[in-house]
């Protein structure tokens, strides 16, 4: 009898043990899942506020501007999916003798696919924040460049991988075999300082660090110009903005 109550209080005591080390081992790990989790917050915060750190620059009544340029891949797919449902509509409704449905699949269903392949293709365009007054200055202070590269990120494009792919090639910014640079927001402000009209990109890069952009800041002075002078505002290694300040004075215009 004593020999087995002494061995029920001894599995009894290592079941405690086992217990008390189980609960630690996960609290341990809750303990970590939370202070990662808390140094993740940390960190998408600390990247909002510095991207709301230039954005708060703009005027307080800032907006984002709605593209106005259609998209092609979407009306064409419209266009094709209207043309092969009426002419299976055609077809049904007549018992296959109407040779007009013929026709519409005959160009219906290549419209479609065009639509699915412009489709894939397709780069969406870039938000552009905004305010009146920086619109109405744009007209009499942005440089002819700012002005066409608003114009060009804020439409879609098709057969590229990012927005202003081509300028970042010319500019010595993209090796191959590396990830583009991705154009993720465009904002245009008056400084309040200056009073002068300034375009900012914020961009992300994973394969160049930011110390490569400000190596080029003299070479896209020129590149952008004339009257314009870039800096680079960093909010991590590989996301920043981009600002094209403009020169041009409002009193010659």
């Amino acid at each position: 009898m004593s020999l087995s109550f002494c061995s029920h209080s001894y599995a009894y005591v290592l079941f405690l043990k086992l217990s008390n080390n189980v609960g630690c081992v996960h609290r341990k790990l809750c303990f970590q899942k939370q202070s990662k989790a808390i140094a993740t917050f940390s960190h998408q915060l600390k990247v909002f506020l510095n991207i709301q750190s230039c954005m708060s620059q703009s005027q307080p009544k800032s907006y984002t501007l709605p593209t106005k340029a259609p998209s092609w891949a979407k009306l064409t797919i419209a266009l094709g999916s209207i043309i092969t449902i009426y002419s299976f509509y055609e077809y049904f409704s007549s018992g296959g003798g109407v040779s007009g449905s013929a026709l519409g699949f005959v160009y219906g269903l290549p419209i479609l696919l065009l639509g699915f392949a412009l489709q894939y293709a397709e780069l969406a365009p870039a938000t552009l924040e905004t305010s009146d007054e920086a619109r109405k200055k744009r007209e009499y202070l942005a440089t002819d460049v700012q002005k066409k590269l608003i114009s060009d990120v804020t439409r879609y494009r098709y057969g590229n991988q990012a927005h202003l792919e081509q300028v970042w090639k010319s500019l010595g910014l993209v090796s191959r075999g590396k990830a583009r640079p991705i154009l993720k927001q465009v904002l245009e402000r008056i400084d309040e300082t200056s009073n002068r009209y300034e375009l900012c990109l914020l961009l992300y890069s994973a394969d160049s660090q930011v110390s490569l952009w400000e190596q080029k800041l003299e070479r896209m002075n020129r590149f952008f110009g004339p009257n314009i002078v870039c800096r680079i505002q960093p909010i991590e290694e590989d996301q920043f903005w981009l600002v094209l300040e403009s020169l041009q004075d409002s009193l010659n215009k």
